[in-house]
């Protein structure tokens, strides 16, 4: 008399494995995918933070030595950004 389907020879059990084992939990696997984006954002993001504040820090030496060596103000020195591309082209066309 059988009871159930009969094992597949060319699949063989094996009693102490089952699938449950096998696979991780979605939830695992959702933590573990969370935690590596929630790093690899952490870590852009202090990389962004690091740039723009070694920027910051070199524009204000900058100004600061503008001012402190030859008496150009922020106001004159943004002035003269503000004019730059008129300036270059003046400069390309050579008049």
């Amino acid at each position: 008399m059988l009871l159930g389907p009969m094992p597949d020879a060319r699949f063989p059990t094996v009693p102490h494995l089952s699938l449950e084992k096998l696979y991780m939990p979605i939830e695992l696997i959702i933590l573990i995918a969370s935690l590596l984006v929630s790093w690899l954002v952490f870590n852009w993001a202090f990389k962004v933070l690091k740039a723009s504040a070694s920027t910051a820090i070199s524009l204000a030496a900058i100004v600061l030595a503008m001012q402190l060596l030859f008496g150009i103000g922020p106001n004159q020195l943004f002035q003269h950004i503000i004019h730059l591309p008129e300036t270059l082209g003046k400069i390309i066309s050579g008049k």
